[in-house]
């Protein structure tokens, strides 16, 4: 292996598996491990019940994580995403060694290498190997997949095609979103189709990618009939503004977007193909305008990255090429600023939610077995408490009946009653509104025990 690709691995590691203790677990971390822990229990169907509003096999990555939760709590379960985040690097090299944007090894290789720079210490890909959630898991291996497809296409190879078709399929099972690069994988295979002299290797891609690809997602959809329930549910969009989706794209890919802009004007990198890898980069960002969706842009703006990364390393390495005397302190200098640019996004990557710790130890200390909750933060406090009382005595934010009335009404409604022992709220999840009139309504009934500024825990008079 490269010794400066070994280097920017163990760089990329050293990154990721820095504190991994940061903050409490985030609610999307937590919900993804009590499933698997429920899995562990032997509570399998419970944890099938759920596919209609988790957007991956709980089965799987949830099954993953609750095993690393078992080692290590909540660092044991980012751990397992650091090595995923540093086994993507390692792929996203030959990915873009694959595409061969250059004629002769040596450039390839240094495209390569500085494509592998850029998923190392871009701050999505960043973030996303330091938090116990799904994305990091599918994003891998489908780069996986997409390398195999590249490698079977360029060599005829029936074994590689198979194996992409496989590990593309566990990258949907691991994310549905992941779905999204069979956009560009049908437009290619098309394209060979309506080519007189890559027909043959149209048959090939289709007979040993395509139908054991659609085989085994037929087979899910019809055996697993909540995957329905969720991709129906993916339509209604949260009406943000363009600006706004477009802004939280824009946050985390300026850079690579602009370098993928630049090889426009580059001579000897302005082909079809290249401008097709530009062009489908955009993919995400095109779904998730339609969407109206502005919360879950930046993360998968990863998938962005896949191709946006490949194309910012070539530009990189033609950049490079014109100023050979100034090419070490350019490098320096690029790395430092990119590193610098990431740990300046890191502060709000993993602090956006409120660390639960302290609301959390005064609950452990106080709850007893028949107490029932009202938890903004649900499932972290579900996974806390798992040892001291049921996950039916622990109501969350999502959905909520009471006295034959749902949502608002059946919050306030139980409130009035003293139906909850506790109340812990931590304005993440509630709208503004239904959290005031939450805690307007506790007045009566409750005493406020516990605010750190952030979160407020209210307990029953």
């Amino acid at each position: 292996m490269n010794l400066l690709l070994i280097l920017i691995i163990i760089a990329a590691f050293e990154v990721r598996v820095v504190n991994l203790n940061y903050n409490s677990p985030f609610l999307d971390e937590a919900t993804y491990i009590f499933q698997g822990l429920l899995i562990l229990k032997g509570s399998i169907n419970e944890v099938i019940n759920n596919i209609s509003w988790i957007g991956g096999f709980p089965l799987f990555y949830p099954f993953l994580s609750s095993l690393f939760y078992k080692l290590g709590g909540i660092v044991g379960s980012r751990f397992l995403n650091v090595l995923l985040g540093s086994t993507a690097v390692f792929l996203i090299y030959h990915f873009t060694y694959a595409l061969s944007f250059f004629k002769t090894h040596k450039e390839n290789s240094l495209a390569a290498l500085a494509s592998a720079v850029f998923l190392a210490f871009l701050p999505i890909p960043i973030s996303l190997s330091r938090i116990a959630t799904y994305d990091m898991l599918s994003y891998t291996l489908l780069l996986s997949g997409l390398t195999l497809f590249i490698l079977g296409l360029r060599n005829r190879d029936s074994k590689f095609l198979i194996f992409a078709s496989g590990i593309t399929f566990l990258a949907f099972l691991a994310k549905y979103i992941a779905t999204i690069a069979l956009i560009p994988l049908a437009i290619v295979t098309i394209y060979l189709f309506i080519t007189k002299t890559r027909k043959e290797d149209g048959a090939i891609v289709l007979q040993n990618f395509w139908i054991p690809l659609i085989t085994l997602s037929l087979l899910a959809l019809l055996k697993i009939t909540p995957l329905w329930e969720y991709i129906i549910g993916q339509s209604q969009g949260e009406n943000a503004t363009f600006t706004d989706v477009f802004g939280n794209f824009w946050r985390y890919t300026w850079i690579p977007v602009l370098l993928g802009t630049y090889h426009i004007g580059i001579g000897r990198l302005r082909n079809i193909r290249n401008l097709f890898l530009y062009i489908i980069a955009f993919i995400p960002l095109l779904l998730h305008l339609f969407g109206r969706n502005s919360t879950s842009v930046g993360q998968h703006s990863f998938l962005s990255l896949i191709a946006l990364s490949p194309l910012s390393g070539a530009v990189s390495v033609h950049i490079l090429s014109r100023v050979k005397s100034l090419r070490l302190p350019i490098m320096v200098i690029s790395i430092v600023a990119i590193i610098a640019y990431s740990m300046s996004m890191r502060n709000y990557l993993e602090h956006f939610w409120p660390n639960t710790t302290a609301a959390l130890t005064y609950l452990a200390q106080n709850v007893t077995s028949g107490d029932r909750i009202l938890a903004e933060t649900d499932d972290v406090v579900t996974l806390t408490l798992s040892s001291k009382i049921p996950s039916s005595s622990i109501n969350g934010p999502f959905y909520f009946a009471y006295g034959g009335s749902v949502g608002e009404k059946a919050y306030l409604a139980a409130i009035s009653d003293g139906y909850f022992q506790y109340i812990e709220l931590d304005g993440l999840i509630f709208s503004a509104q239904l959290l005031q009139a939450i805690e307007e309504g506790t007045t009566k009934t409750y005493n406020k025990v516990f605010d750190d500024g952030k979160v407020r825990i209210y307990s029953k008079k």
